[in-house]
């Protein structure tokens, strides 16, 4: 790399010739500078299997949906899980800790409004809060 002399009359090539010193420029062709690092790869995570898995008899899945759709696949996922006995529906609506979405507040919703004769009991997912438990009612 060659160095770039620092000093002139002119004030704007000062500041030009200060910002080249600073920002140096890399020669692409040029196999005699390092390589940057590259970023390592990321791993693909196998999901292990949670706690609740044994408990858990299905789940829906609403990632995608808009609160609407969401609140027609949750109805029918309810409908099918009361026709074949369920005892437990993980529903998987996405969300973080402290920031819920409207998908969320709609499988709220339907649940504490609209379900609740059929729903014993709802809990998010220990350890995962963008995942509901829905305990339905036997009998």
């Amino acid at each position: 790399m060659r160095k770039l002399p620092l000093s002139s009359d002119d004030p704007l090539e000062n500041e030009q010739l200060a910002w080249m010193a600073r920002n140096p420029m890399r020669d692409k062709d040029s196999r005699t500078e390092p390589e940057a690092p590259k970023k390592p790869e990321k791993k693909e995570r196998k999901r292990v299997p949670a706690a609740t898995d044994a408990l858990v008899d299905g789940e829906v899945d609403l990632h995608g949906c808009t609160a609407d759709e969401a609140a027609f696949q949750l109805g029918e996922a309810i409908a099918l899980a009361r026709e074949q006995r369920w005892k437990c529906l993980r529903v998987i609506h996405g969300g973080s800790p402290g920031r819920f979405g409207p998908v969320q507040n709609a499988v709220s919703r339907m649940l504490s409004q609209n379900h609740r004769h059929v729903v014993e009991r709802t809990q998010f997912e220990p350890g995962n809060t963008g995942a509901t438990l829905v305990f339905l009612k036997q009998g």
